[in-house]
């Protein structure tokens, strides 16, 4: 009897085991396909598939890539994302072939065979040779549950999923689980997430194959790869669509150059944005300013930039200027210029709501009907740093063209560059830190979405309208905009930052791995805070960030009220020394050093900007190069009872490793510094003046000599450019 009960209960768990993996309690599976249609639209061609009252549509965009959509109730929404950009012309589609099987539809499109299994309705991906690439678990199809979707696909034991953007901790997801829902995270830590963007985006490698999966879709969404299970991995969201590309590689660099192809290539920065910027919360009063300017240039200590942060502002107001702390702002900005300081504003969305005071931005806002609302038609209103503000619907052209034609003055007194942070959008006291989820955000077509489906592409649209305005406002030039928030194809507008990193060695060690997977994302203009922006770094830790910094397309030094200053001459002579050739770095990374890495330059770039120089390398050779750039140690040391922050990406299988550092820091700076797009200026040049006996040779420079330009900008040490 005993022995009975044991089997009775074994068999009962077993069942139960088997439930689970066979059925995701409250999710409706997709079921048995019933009829196949052939499907057209513009330049998508495939089929759609009927199985129940739902419908699927599996189509070619173009060569190597399809797309995956699901209508729960057979009626497909319309077909609109926020995410991707114009197609280039030179993306051509082949024929579609269609075989209509008993048991399963076989599509041939280029290289990519899809295998659709008829009950339930499953989908595998694989290449030429049958090899699958990616196919979707056959114990759980294709669900959805009330609004929400999700789908799982078999996880081999020895694959690896890079991507997502900028999430925390080690580049490599697997094992691990994240949510997207723009957070605004101060202090953030190696667990902590969401963090500030959503790029629901990532790059599956095993055996050295690679492919590519983007989910298009704004609302909250989560990505598990293998915590609930090392069966399968998975993804889904709380609305919207079950919409995703499947991206066929094999290698990383033509993934992200697809992936970047449907969601927009970053547009060539200013040249002075690559070179070295001073920031912190907040550099007040003038007299301040001028100060650390001053000291930059009687220490020759090479700077392009200076940022002001929330305290240049009337009582924190955007697009307004406190003239008790800075009396001359306009004269300031000019003197700055003259000395080769570009100077960056910040412009928060949030708008203060203050009627009756003459503030333009809010009279004139209210007189547009600009502003989000609640579900009763009024305005919302949350507490940010003003008090109580009201939000643009950035969701609006009109509304995007009324915040662009705000910067005319800003422009006008020489602005060269505009921060969009907080915009999120971060809503203080309030538990979820953001809008309620129910205020309204209306589209040009007349229809409206709530704030589930604008939250995450809230900032990027923000960071939109800056960027469409500046191209007006500032004829001839480049525009250079920084977002804390993004959605996919915000590298379209602007560059980004990690946000608010903290001062300790760990920051400094997950600084390179989180800007390389920014860079595989398809965010290219990247970089975090030097030194931390909460807290105070100790010398040596500053030092070392600096060091490392100057690799990082944005090399920006930021710290954030009520901590010591970090300007690169607080710690004496010896780390002030230090601190400058790190600053010479971002000048004289020579362009014949990194010729090799220049091959990828059209992953992440706009194709009609920028030129290249050279015969196009393979990755074959730039992978056997002793270019510095390729583990970062032939040109910084580190702190001997440390390990050098590059040891995890030094670990990476190689082909993935060759994509990181090229798509993500190499191109930047070459491209800006190459390009003939833009009409140049004299560099500002200053000699150099020692101030301790440090030579480069001490930070064990490239193998190869320097070239002659390389060396002459060892003397130069104004700033990189003023263009």
């Amino acid at each position: 009897m005993r022995l009975l009960a044991r089997r009775i209960g074994m068999g009962l768990l077993i069942c139960g085991l088997g439930s689970a993996g066979t059925l995701a309690q409250g999710w409706h599976h997709i079921g048995k396909v019933q009829r196949l249609e052939s499907f057209r639209d513009g330049l998508e061609d495939g089929v759609e598939l009927t199985a129940g009252a739902a419908k699927v549509r599996i189509t070619q965009i173009y060569n190597g890539v399809i797309r995956v959509r699901v209508a729960p109730n057979g009626r497909f929404p319309k077909n609109i994302s926020w995410a991707l950009a114009e197609m280039p012309l030179n993306y051509i589609s082949g024929p579609v072939q269609i075989h209509d099987g008993k048991n399963e539809v076989k599509i041939t499109a280029g290289t990519v065979n899809v295998t659709i299994t008829k009950s339930p309705l499953l989908i595998d991906f694989s290449d030429a040779s049958g090899n699958v690439l990616l196919a979707d678990e056959p114990s759980l199809p294709m669900a959805w549950n009330g609004p929400r979707v999700h789908i799982w696909k078999k996880m081999p034991a020895d694959e690896n999923y890079y991507g997502l953007g900028d999430k925390a901790g080690p580049m490599n997801r697997r094992n691990r689980a994240f949510t997207n829902w723009n957070t605004d995270e101060f202090g953030w830590q190696e667990s902590s997430d969401p963090l500030y963007k959503t790029i629901p985006f990532f790059i599956g490698l095993r055996k050295g194959v690679a492919y590519g999966v983007f989910f298009d879709n704004t609302y909250r969404s989560v990505f598990d790869f293998g915590k609930e299970s090392r069966d399968y991995f998975s993804f889904g969201a709380e609305g919207g669509e079950l919409n995703y590309y499947f991206i066929a590689g094999p290698e990383p660099k033509r993934i992200v150059e697809e992936y970047t192809a449907l969601t927009g290539r970053a547009p060539l920065p200013p040249l002075w944005t690559l070179g070295y910027q001073q920031c912190r919360y907040s550099y007040y009063p003038e007299s301040r300013a001028r100060e650390i300017v001053k000291t930059f240039r009687d220490k020759k200590i090479p700077a392009d930039v200076i940022y002001f942060d929330i305290d240049y502002q009337q009582g924190y107001a955007p697009f307004t200027i406190n003239r008790e702390y800075f009396p001359t702002f306009e004269k300031m900005i000019a003197d700055f210029r003259a000395q080769g300081f570009h100077t960056i504003l910040i412009t928060d969305l949030h708008i203060k709501k203050d009627p009756g005071h003459g503030y333009a931005p809010y009279d004139s806002g209210i007189k547009n009907d600009v502003f989000v609302k609640n579900p009763d038609g009024s305005i919302y209103i949350g507490h940010v740093w003003p008090g109580e503000s009201v939000f643009p619907d950035f969701t609006l052209t009109r509304v995007r063209n009324w915040w662009g034609g705000l910067y005319k003055d800003f422009v006008v007194m020489g602005g060269a560059g505009f921060w969009n942070d907080m915009n999120e959008p971060s809503v203080f006291f309030r538990a979820d830190k953001t809008m309620p989820l129910d205020t309204v955000h209306r589209l040009d077509d007349g229809t409206t979405i709530d704030h589930r489906a604008a939250h995450n592409i809230f900032g990027m649209e923000n960071a939109r309208a800056t960027y469409e305005g500046l191209l007006k406002l500032q004829a001839g030039e480049r525009p250079f905009v920084l977002t804390r928030a993004a959605y996919s194809g915000a590298q379209r507008y602007a560059a980004t930052w990690t946000g608010d990193n903290s001062s300790t060695w760990n920051h400094l060690k997950m600084s390179t791995p989180m800007l390389m997977s920014m860079g595989i994302s398809g965010m290219p203009l990247v970089g975090d805070d030097i030194g931390g922006f909460a807290g105070s770094p100790t010398a040596d830790l500053l030092t070392r960030w600096f060091e490392v910094g100057a690799l990082n397309p944005i090399y920006r030094d930021h710290t954030a009220k009520g901590t010591a200053d970090q300007e690169p001459w607080v710690h004496g002579p010896e780390h002030e020394a230090i601190l400058a050739i790190s600053c010479l770095a971002t000048i004289c990374l020579s362009p014949r050093s990194l010729r090799k890495w220049w091959t990828l330059k059209k992953s992440l770039f706009h194709p009609a900007i920028g030129t290249t120089f050279g015969p196009a390398r393979s990755m074959s050779t730039a992978k056997n190069s002793s270019c510095a750039p390729v583990s970062m140690r032939c040109l910084f040391t580190f702190a001997p009872e440390r390990s050098c922050p590059c040891n995890r990406l030094c670990r990476t299988p190689a082909k993935l490793q060759m994509a990181l550092f090229s798509c993500t820091f190499i191109p930047v700076r070459i491209a800006a510094a190459r390009s003939t797009r833009m009409t140049a200026t004299p560099s500002l040049t200053r000699r150099v003046k020692s101030s301790a006996s440090i030579t480069l040779a001490e930070f064990h420079p490239p193998p190869s000599p320097l070239p002659a330009a390389s060396k002459k900008a060892l003397t130069n040490r104004g700033g990189i450019a003023q263009r």
